[in-house]
């Protein structure tokens, strides 16, 4: 009895050390956007629960990366009610896509074609691992997997799980890129108003 004990502690703070590393991708992101006033938007003191919640749902990391930009976007009077409205509209979606799926999958049960090359496939991945490597940090990198697998373990290795973290990666990265290239424009900006000024 003991032994199966240690296995349910270990289990649970593997899921405890798996939850602050979503927890601290989702703030970063979460954190590079300010007010006017060059400061953070609040946070509610629910708001890793409701993370896990979201995440629970069946909502990813990426997901909510991605939902955070959509949100301050918005410049809601509630932030965060309004980033969570966006989450739970992402998992109807989810779901309505799930039911299409499954319906069409009980009409045909065709096996998936695809005119890639595993040489094409390797090339893609390649690509936006390098290109993902020079814009986002290991968390961020990390949090893109494939369903077959745990954080910061990648992909399965089936060709459409590593499409679609490939993609995945790329889609951080291009945010990000736009994110720094937004944040440039503004500095330069302010550059020239201050010199416009002197």
């Amino acid at each position: 009895m003991a032994e199966a004990l240690q296995i349910v502690a270990d289990e649970r703070a593997l899921d405890r050390e798996q939850r602050a590393r979503l927890h601290t991708a989702f703030l970063d992101e979460w954190n590079t956007w300010t007010n006017w006033r060059g400061d953070t938007f609040d946070l509610p003191g629910s708001w890793k629960a409701d993370i896990d919640q979201l995440l629970r749902a069946g909502l990813r990391i990426d997901d909510l990366i991605e939902l955070v930009d959509v949100a301050m976007a918005v410049k809601a009077k509630d932030t965060w009610k309004y980033f969570c409205g966006c989450c739970w509209r992402r998992l109807k979606q989810d779901v309505d896509c799930a039911a299409e799926i499954v319906s069409r999958a009980a009409l045909s049960e065709e096996k998936l074609v695809t005119i890639w090359t595993n040489s094409q496939i390797a090339e893609h991945v390649q690509s936006s691992e390098t290109y993902a490597g020079g814009l986002l940090g290991d968390d961020s990198i990390s949090s893109a997997y494939c369903p077959h697998r745990q954080w910061g373990e990648g992909d399965c290795g089936d060709p459409v799980c590593q499409i679609e973290r490939s993609e995945a990666l790329s889609w951080m990265a291009d945010s990000m890129n736009r994110k720094r290239k937004r944040d440039e424009a503004i500095m330069n900006e302010l550059d020239e108003l201050e010199s416009a000024d002197a």
